[in-house]
């Protein structure tokens, strides 16, 4: 396995190594060591030189940088130059040096080659984690977008603090996923949507906690759907834990395949169960229950209903199941269908105890910057009702995505009398769809287009702004005589009463339905 100097550095931590180390420490580079009784005459990049401080040349050689071990403080030229030079003031020798970090490259040669055997399926991922834990100073997991566990792994302490006896208890809970109290701190913080674009191991802090976290956003297939890291409980993070967890996290997604991780989260029985429940199909109460199940959720907990479509053209289902991994890890949820064009989410609302608003305002962002447009349903606590709370989200949804610019996510609150229109026109038919307007409003528009007047719109503006009238005129940009006048003749060539809260609410679905009619 090829190192850089920063893990050669570390390692050798006893040594009491000075030097700042320029390179990147994500970058391997470095192939084997070599011990030189004087200046080589053609240095290699991917070599680690041990030499003394007095053999170094006077004047830096051009060309590739360099990564050179001194025995000796070098001169302040070599120092501060351009190459990666780090110094020991310890008792040493070339060749002792030359020995320890070629012990070095053993030790990690090793460690990769156990990684190598996990990615081609001749040993199981536990010895890769296995392996990778004993370079660690601190817990090490890993887990998919939607919070549940891959694997974990908690370095065995004669003595531990309280801390990390309290930390322990807390993550080694004995279930496969991560305790809903940990899952509502991390889709909460402010840090989340940042991260999710990240592609490099990242030190996090999150409100809830007093220790830090290195975490990797790992791809498979393409697709970014694991988290690897560790959590800061017992010693300060180093070079090489980046390094490590780098390093793993790359071996991972030739360890795993898309499917694999797929199935692992997100089983044949969950999708059977919501593509059958969003079908409107009746299904068997155990296969409801085994679905519950598997999310430890309750049959009668608070539900909402996410559906999440493209803004404009049309994707293919393995685009929309890539966008869906996305998404689930701002949901903390993998309880999702891709299909008919959409991604449709349940999320289990009393888990995270929050409403439809809170969700929303956490994925409304994510999802315009991926070019969906979604609608969260009203919440609901019969998970067998999720159908009638499918159609609330899909054709809100659809609505919302006709409008200009649309993107990002909305409630059916917001749409609620649109949805109602477009039921009532499913029902009757668009070409009846004018069945619906009451007739005062029908002789109030052929008046308009007769006259030439605009009394009709003039009602909308004042239905829509719950009769207030000085509302109304400043809208219409008229003086309040001229709309009393404007209402009188309105209400004589209706003789609609607009005392009448029934007729208030008929009208304004029929100017929504009148408003749709004109968009198409």
């Amino acid at each position: 396995m090829k190192l850089n100097l920063h893990i050669i550095k570390d390692e050798l931590a006893g040594l009491g190594f000075e030097g700042l180390v320029k390179a990147d420490r994500l970058s391997f580079g470095l192939e084997h060591v070599e011990g030189c009784e004087g200046w080589p005459e053609q240095p290699s990049s991917i070599v680690v030189l041990v030499i003394r401080a007095s053999d170094l040349p006077r004047e830096q050689p051009r060309g590739a940088r360099l990564s050179i071990l001194c025995i000796g403080q070098p001169t302040a030229e070599w120092r501060h130059g351009y190459h990666d030079v780090i110094w020991t003031t310890g008792e040493s020798s070339v060749l002792g040096l030359a020995n320890e970090v070629s012990r070095v490259f053993a030790k990690y040669d090793a460690w990769d080659q156990v990684l190598q055997a996990a990615a081609t399926h001749k040993a199981p991922l536990q010895k890769a984690v296995e392996a990778t834990g004993k370079l660690l100073s601190n817990p090490f997991a890993a887990f998919s977008t939607s919070y549940r566990k891959l694997f974990e792994w908690y370095p065995d302490i004669d003595e531990p603090s309280e801390e990390y006896r309290r930390y322990r208890e807390a993550m080694d809970n004995g279930l496969p996923y991560m305790a809903d109290v940990d899952v509502n701190s991390i889709v909460t913080d402010e840090f989340l949507p940042e991260f999710v674009k990240t592609s490099e191991p990242t030190i996090v802090r999150l409100n809830a906690y007093d220790y830090p976290a290195l975490l990797y956003n790992v791809s498979v297939g393409g697709v970014p759907c694991i988290t690897v890291g560790m959590d800061g409980v017992i010693a300060p993070f180093t070079n090489r834990d980046f390094s490590i967890v780098k390093h793993f996290g790359d071996r991972l997604s030739d360890m795993l395949t898309a499917d694999e991780v797929f199935h692992l989260t997100h089983p044949e029985a969950v999708r059977e169960a919501l593509s059958e429940l969003i079908a409107h199909r009746l299904l068997p109460p155990e296969q409801i229950a085994g679905l519950l199940d598997h999310y430890g959720w309750g049959e009668r907990d608070n539900y909402c209903v996410l559906v999440a479509m493209p803004t404009r053209e049309k994707r293919s289902d393995e685009i929309l199941e890539q966008l869906a991994l996305s998404m689930s890890r701002l949901l903390a949820s993998d309880c999702y269908l891709v299909g008919d064009g959409c991604i449709t989410f349940a999320i289990n609302l009393t888990e995270r105890q929050e409403c439809a608003a809170t969700v929303r305002s956490r994925i409304g962002a994510h999802a315009a910057s991926i070019g969906l447009v979604a609608c969260l349903s009203t919440a609901f606590d019969d998970f067998k009702d999720l159908y009638y709370y499918y159609q609330q989200a899909r054709v809100s949804a659809g609505l919302m995505r006709g409008e200009a610019d649309a993107a990002g996510a909305t409630t059916f609150d917001e749409h609620a009398v649109d949805y109602i229109c477009e039921r009532m026109v499913g029902r009757c038919g668009p070409s009846k769809a004018e069945a619906l307007v009451p007739e005062g409003l029908r002789r109030l528009i052929d008046h308009d287009r007769q006259k030439g007047t605009d009394y009709a719109r003039s009602l909308g503006v004042y239905l829509r702004n719950e009769r207030n009238v000085a509302k109304t005129v400043r809208q219409e940009f008229i003086h309040r005589n001229t709309f009393a006048y404007r209402l009188q003749r309105i209400e004589e060539i209706s003789a609609l009463n607009l005392d009448d809260p029934d007729v208030r609410l008929w009208l304004l679905m029929a100017f929504s339905l009148l408003e749709r009619e004109k968009t198409k």
